[in-house]
């Protein structure tokens, strides 16, 4: 996983092991089956093929992504495809992001009377909560293939109406709270993913979001569906992202 841009720390190593442990319901001396300190040195010592190292130094500010990292991310990237026999094989390489919509409209510009005679704010009613959002996921091929959209919708389920209704078939929809893409939704993603993304294995699936949406269970999974997560540079989607710069960035620009 530190080879794709998804190091883990000695605390969220000790948390996988403890979601292992209770998945497996096996008994430990472990509190809580989380293991401690001393357990990550001897399994450290161990393994002698792993040791603790300091990750490159991402800022966090875009505007200071440099070009040697850039370079440094597409020179791993072109190896790891090498490795995987897919640097002639598009059909094979997709790229993910998402986006969210706010349910409701949003305040603008309008005419009405002048301040001097009207000190109050114009009123706007959004016909919706500017809280909620809808989010959608993405997917393409460097081929060229767009598969269907999996949207993330606002709980509660509507029973009143199919929000698939006139949507790409194939099309697949999922809600949480507040319409945010979660761990749980993820995986649901991967399935989508894999449904729509060919039979022909190993693929590439290119991807910039990790923290709340990833996790060794979601890792696994794709793995075993042979379809393997690689990270894109942390901080430079609005440079390298593919659907971000092609798709998203115009679209918004035209509709907001």
């Amino acid at each position: 996983m530190a080879m794709r841009g998804m190091g883990l720390g000695p605390s969220e190593i000790r948390d996988i092991v403890q979601q292992f442990l209770k998945k497996e319901r096996r008994k430990t001396p472990f509190k809580n089956s989380r293991p401690g300190r001393r357990w990550y040195r001897a399994f450290m010592s161990r393994h002698p093929e792993l040791e603790r190292r300091r990750e490159s130094l991402l800022e966090a500010s875009r505007s200071r992504v440099s070009k040697d990292t850039i370079d440094e991310w597409f020179e791993k990237y072109a190896k790891f495809m090498s490795d995987n026999n897919l640097m002639d094989k598009p059909g094979r390489i997709w790229n993910c992001d998402e986006t969210g919509f706010t349910m409701g409209s949003k305040a603008s510009r309008v005419i009405g009377p002048a301040r001097t005679n009207y000190k109050d704010d114009i009123p706007h009613v959004s016909g919706g909560s500017t809280k909620a959002r809808l989010t959608v996921m993405y997917c393409g091929s460097a081929e060229g293939t767009l598969m269907p959209p999996f949207f993330v919708y606002p709980e509660p389920k509507s029973t009143a109406y199919d929000p698939l209704i006139g949507a790409q078939s194939g099309s697949t929809i999922t809600y949480t709270k507040k319409g945010w893409m979660d761990t749980i939704t993820f995986s649901k993603f991967i399935d989508h993913f894999d449904k729509h993304c060919g039979p022909e294995k190993p693929v590439l699936l290119l991807m910039d979001s990790v923290g709340s949406h990833l996790n060794m269970d979601i890792f696994s999974k794709a793995s075993a569906k042979q379809i393997e997560l690689y990270r894109l540079v942390p901080n430079a989607t609005h440079l390298i992202q593919p659907l971000d710069k092609g798709v998203f960035g115009p679209m918004k620009k035209k509709v907001v």
